[in-house]
């Protein structure tokens, strides 16, 4: 009965086993080595559970790749922002660009020099009671403020004026479009009175 002889594998046979190994390796050699790259890594399998925390860098992102739907709601502030980059930030049109506007005296009269879009045939009443009508523009509310500057009763600092649509109290004639009525408040006898006021006029 013959028996085979063991012997040494040649140097040619060790380069055959070692390439065979490596060839069947493939992702366990790239572990062993520690040169993973990604080669090595099957798109979309690394999670961010695999990856440790703060350890991505702003060196590790290719810029402009993170877009608006990679970022979560409400998850940047101030100091992630770069001001610089920002455009112009829109201004509320209301109380900054009036469709009109009138100073008006205590008689009733607009003071043209000082009105836009109101003239004295859009104003009538005196004593408290001043009533806006014909008016070639549509506006949403208005606001007034006593004119302190008023020859005939700018001295008396007891002025107060409010303003309302429409004709709500009667007091003015039929297809009026504002009332501004003005009191002195700060007298020995309140109630209504004659006084000079600005008025604007929005959308």
């Amino acid at each position: 009965m013959s028996r085979f002889k063991l012997t040494r594998p040649s140097p040619s046979m060790g380069v055959a086993l070692v390439a065979l190994f490596v060839s069947l390796g493939g992702v366990s050699y790239g572990v062993a080595t520690g040169s993973i790259d990604s080669r090595e890594i099957k798109n979309n399998t690394v999670r961010s559970k695999d990856i440790r925390n703060s350890e991505v860098r702003g060196r590790d992102i290719r810029n402009s790749t993170i877009r608006g739907p990679d970022v979560a709601l409400n998850t940047l502030s101030g100091l992630d922002v770069d001001e610089s980059k920002l455009g112009p930030v829109p201004v509320a049109e209301i109380g900054l660009s009036p469709l009109a506007f009138a100073r008006v005296d205590s008689t009733g009269g607009v003071v043209d020099a000082d009105s836009r879009g109101v003239s004295d045939a859009n104003v009538s009443g005196s004593g408290g009671h001043y009533c806006f009508h014909g008016l070639g523009f549509s506006f949403r509310t208005a606001q007034v403020t006593v004119d302190y500057g008023d020859p005939v009763t700018g001295g008396n600092t007891g002025l107060a004026a409010q303003v309302a649509t429409g004709n709500p109290r009667g007091d003015c004639p039929a297809g009026t479009q504002l009332e501004v009525a003005t009191a002195d408040v700060g007298g020995p006898a309140p109630g209504t009175s004659s006084a000079g006021f600005y008025v604007w006029f929005f959308s």
